[in-house]
């Protein structure tokens, strides 16, 4: 029986983790987390320099990371302005006969329009932001070809202001 040099407690596969365990290390994680976030206090410079270099050997993994939290993001609001699970189109033109659930086409539409107006406003970090607020009222989850037919005939990319150029022209 191994047991942990700080805490004593018993060192099983469930806490204690396996590369320690290769390595020697007789630490259980939660010794091992205590002490890397006291070392990142004593050694803020460092401990940035080392997440910057192993984000910069390992841009693969960040962006795998970095994909799958955002597929997360996006699945638990389509979920709650769908109000299905899985998510599916609101389907306002009634284009499928089937509910359409197809997550890469699923997107968040303004119920009254003024997306554009908006991303002006947040960026294109609406995903962010509509969490951040709680969920406000006045969206719904539409896929694209849905999307794109409620462009068409609400004519919303009629009389927008457009700058090309530098100089404001009127969209047409």
């Amino acid at each position: 029986m191994t047991n942990c040099g700080a805490c004593g407690a018993e060192l099983t596969n469930e806490n204690w983790q396996a590369s320690q365990k290769k390595r020697g290390i007789k630490r259980c994680r939660d010794c091992q987390v205590k002490r890397l976030e006291q070392w990142k206090k004593e050694h803020p410079k460092k401990a940035s320099n080392a997440v910057k270099s192993w984000k910069q050997h390992h841009r693969d993994r960040v962006n795998e990371l970095n994909a799958k939290s955002r597929n997360k993001s996006k699945l638990e609001l389509l979920v709650h302005y769908s109000g299905t699970n899985p998510p599916q189109c609101a389907n306002l033109f009634r284009e499928h006969k089937e509910p359409y659930t197809t997550f890469e086409a699923l997107s968040i539409d303004h119920i009254n329009s003024g997306g554009a107006d908006q991303r002006r406003i947040v960026g294109a970090h609406l995903q962010w932001w509509l969490r951040h607020k709680g969920y406000p009222e006045g969206y719904q989850v539409l896929c694209m070809n849905c999307q794109f037919i409620k462009r068409h005939r609400n004519k919303e990319w009629a009389n927008k202001t457009v700058i090309v150029h530098g100089k404001h022209k009127r969209g047409s």
